[in-house]
């Protein structure tokens, strides 16, 4: 509890108090030094009371609160995590030591990802004692059985194998009596809230499809919060694909028996605008079919078909809201792109200073009244950027865009006077207004789409003033960001993505600018004339066949960053970085190129533990073709818009997956850390596992 002057300052005698006031309180100010002290004291007490507890302690008391259970030691810190659960849990882990649920609830702890644990010596198809008869265990499948058929060879499967020899350890058998299979799931589910589906065609005739991009993908599952350790995880609480057969037969169910369709837990949602701007008519999960949309059919009257293994929606024939809502979740790899995640850190970033002027963007009229935390509220993107360029140099302009809608109008040109600064980006939280006028804040998960291109420029016309900024942050932009003409000073692309990619035109201008491109994914990014630099990191730029990076004009810097394309730069300094086309870099006198892969026939500056280049040194002549067929990068996908874009595969080479300067993976999910968290799934799988057993790591996708 905070101490205040006037609660000290209360406590003298009123004699004193009359003698203060009359000398200009004096004493007054002295005892506000002493409550500043008394409030210190205060705070540390509380502080050193709740770090007895460890679900309130400070972050760097967890280990020391571990050391007194004995806990061992695992390096979370080296993946980004707390130690927090895995401490908190380890009494209720060694009560249960050895069974199944412990190993899924500590392979989640201790990774972060979610876990099925399957003993697979139970599907071993063996011939059964008549004294231990395993009915569920049948040596021949079912064919009749359509949904166990899908399982086969998954982490839910009931099909019974033939034995296999070989050692589990290394994910090469599976089946065997001392094995037990730890499956993870290395894709994320990302839930977005009520966004727009894209129809097929202009004018809509009721088809629509699900990605923003109007492009095939499955829907994925947002995993239940599991909250008793001996819970056994199913398919409804991992972040995987939406099998069809499954939502198909939850459907069928009564409501109370439902798992993917309950009040508390609802995969999927679609609704019709009766109106643009209007609030989304939710659809009854009694009147959503879950069908085979390969050929685009119409369901029946009053319901709704959705294919959620290809992201497709169609109403009945005649049907055409005047627009479709949906609420899904698609999976990815890592916090990277637009998407509804925690961006506060983005934010801080360049939010270090109170916005002179702060509108917000929003298609949902019947919420403005709430929006208390903007002079003005648009519900267009265009509206708001036409009041911005009418505003004098100086400002510090702030855009947020309070919904996951697709903004369609075509944008005007944004101009950045002199000394100003603006940024657009999706709101991270809104502030709000309680019923008895207190003020609220609603954190905010978004993913606006502006389907249209985006065109900046600079204006410093009124003379030694510093150039301007641009900050776009959040958003989903189906277009091409380019910059022309004026003097820009800085541009920022953060946790966005840029269909279109990004080009300035320096045309003369612009010598001052640079760009930052972080945790986005983005097309193709070009200078032409000559800018300060260009900063990317913890990225994914370019597209396959394409000249992902075309500056030759400037010097670059690459860190932890996947390029899919040719690279040409004036000077390079990369690191932890995956090129996969060849690099032309103009001066090799400067720069570095570290801990990256980078193509055989690349000159680099001063290149650092690169691959193929460092395998093929230590490898004999004959073994170089193999080499460099073994060392080529291998992704789970190379086209956006699919779950695992970008991702290296799990055959890939152990020097790409191991061979960042932290140990990690190269390229742009480097921030996943996928070896650290494996070490510790190892470390802590040790002290847990039932003697005689031997486990084995395997990720679903």
């Amino acid at each position: 509890m905070t101490i205040s002057v006037d609660e000290m300052y209360a406590l003298l005698p009123a004699v004193h108090r009359v003698r203060d006031a009359e000398r200009g309180f004096p004493l007054k100010a002295f005892i506000g030094v002493l409550a500043g002290q008394a409030d210190a004291v205060a705070l540390d007490i509380d502080g050193l009371y709740a770090n007895w507890f460890i679900e309130t302690c400070q972050e760097w008391v967890v280990p020391y609160i571990g050391d007194l259970l004995r806990v061992r030691r695992i390096n979370v810190a080296a993946a980004g995590m707390s130690e927090r659960s895995y401490v908190a849990n380890t009494l209720a882990y060694r009560r249960r030591k050895g069974t199944v649920s412990v190993i899924e609830r500590l392979a989640y702890d201790v990774t972060s990802w979610r876990a099925k644990v399957v003993e697979t010596f139970h599907l071993l198809g063996t011939t059964q004692n008549i004294n231990h008869l395993r009915p569920r265990n049948v040596r021949t499948p079912d064919l009749r059985d359509t949904s166990a058929l899908e399982l086969v060879d998954g982490p839910f499967e009931t099909a019974a194998h033939t034995a296999e020899v070989r050692r589990i350890e290394p994910k090469r058998g599976r089946y065997n009596i001392p094995d037990v299979a730890v499956m993870l799931w290395r894709l994320q589910a990302y839930p977005v809230t009520a966004a727009t589906a894209v129809p097929v065609m202009s004018p809509s005739d009721g088809r629509y499809v699900i990605n923003p991009l109007c492009r095939d993908e499955p829907l994925f599952n947002a995993p239940r919060t599991e909250t008793a350790i001996e819970h056994l995880a199913q398919e409804v609480d991992v972040p995987g694909p939406l099998r069809p057969r499954a939502l198909h037969d939850d459907l069928l169910l009564d409501p109370g028996s439902r798992a993917y369709f309950t009040p508390d837990h609802q995969v999927l949602a679609v609704g019709t605008l009766p109106m643009p701007g209007g609030a989304p008519a939710w659809k009854s999960p009694d009147d959503i079919s879950i069908c085979d949309l390969g050929d685009w059919q119409h369901p029946g009257a009053g319901r709704v078909a959705v294919d959620v293994a290809r992201g497709r929606v169609t109403f009945p024939a005649g049907e055409v809201p005047a627009g479709v809502s949906v609420s899904y979740s698609y999976g990815f790899a890592a916090d990277t792109g637009a998407g509804p995640y925690d961006r506060s850190a983005s934010v801080a970033g360049w939010l270090d200073a109170a916005p002179t002027w702060k509108v917000g963007v929003t298609q949902d009229l019947d919420s403005l009244h709430n929006a208390i935390h903007a002079k003005t509220v648009f519900p267009t993107l265009r509206d708001a950027i036409v009041e911005w360029n009418t505003l004098p140099p100086g400002n510090f302009g702030v855009i947020c865009v309070m919904d996951s809608t697709t903004y369609t109008d075509p944008l005007p040109q944004i101009t950045v006077p002199g000394g100003s600064r603006l940024a657009v980006v999706a709101a991270t939280s809104r502030d709000l207004v309680n019923h008895d006028g207190s003020p609220a804040i609603e954190p905010l998960a978004l993913m606006p789409v502006v389907a249209a291109d985006v065109n900046a420029c600079g204006d410093s016309a009124g003379g030694g003033m510093a150039a301007g900024g641009l900050v776009i942050d959040g958003l989903l932009i189906d277009g091409a960001l380019s910059v022309t003409n004026g003097d820009l000073g800085r541009l920022r692309v953060a946790c966005s993505t840029v269909t279109g990619g990004i080009s300035i035109d320096a045309g003369g201008a612009n010598e001052r600018m640079h760009l930052e491109v972080a945790d986005s994914l983005s097309g193709n990014v070009s200078v032409s004339g000559r800018i300060a630099g260009v900063t990317v990191a913890d990225s994914v730029i370019g597209g396959v066949g394409q000249r992902a990076l075309d500056t030759t004009t400037c010097d670059v810097n690459v860190d932890r960053t996947t390029v899919f394309g040719t690279t040409a730069a004036r000077t390079l300094n990369a690191s932890d970085s995956i090129f996969t086309a060849s690099l032309a870099v103009e001066r090799l006198q400067a720069g570095c190129v570290r801990f990256s892969y980078v193509p055989e026939d690349s000159p680099v500056p001063n290149a650092f533990h690169c691959q193929p280049a460092m395998a093929l040194a230590k490898a004999a002549p004959d073994e170089a073709p193999a080499v460099r067929a073994r060392l080529l990068p291998a992704f789970t996908s190379v086209r956006l818009g699919d779950p695992g874009y970008a991702q290296l595969s799990q055959f890939a080479a152990p020097e790409l997956l191991t061979g960042a300067d932290n140990g990690s993976e190269m390229g742009a999910f480097n921030k996943v850390q996928q070896p650290q968290r494996e070490a510790n799934l190892r470390v802590a799988l040790d002290e847990y596992l039932r003697f005689g057993l031997e486990a084995g790591i395997f990720y679903v996708n």
